[in-house]
């Protein structure tokens, strides 16, 4: 791998970066994920392909797609709506204003 690319989470959880041969750890929970890289997550956790989630939630592959690789820029309220239910997590989550997943309709009482 080049220097300065990201190389893997230690057992502590933290993210151990190279760069000109030196090692630099970085808190895990101070790295925020876009809407593009949680909702793949999301899609990945479940071992879908775009073309199955897009079956599951009526939302096209193509906007699927450009939601994960242009961190949802132009996605759209509906969009979240759905894909946050689907995956049971909160809109909140998806977009980044809270780290926790679970959505106030899917916890348990």
């Amino acid at each position: 791998m080049k220097d300065g690319n990201f190389h893997a989470l230690d057992k502590n959880k933290k993210c151990v970066i190279s760069y000109k041969k030196a090692e630099i750890e970085v808190d895990v929970c101070r790295l925020k994920l876009t809407i593009g890289e949680r909702l793949k997550d999301l899609r990945v956790a479940k071992k879908l392909t775009l073309e199955q989630l897009s079956t599951e939630v009526g939302i096209s592959k193509s906007a699927l797609g450009k939601y994960e690789s242009d961190n949802g820029k132009d996605i759209s309220p509906y969009s979240i709506s759905m894909l946050a239910d689907y995956y049971g997590v909160s809109s909140d989550y998806l977009m980044g204003r809270t780290e926790t997943k679970k959505s106030p309709k899917h916890s348990s009482a």
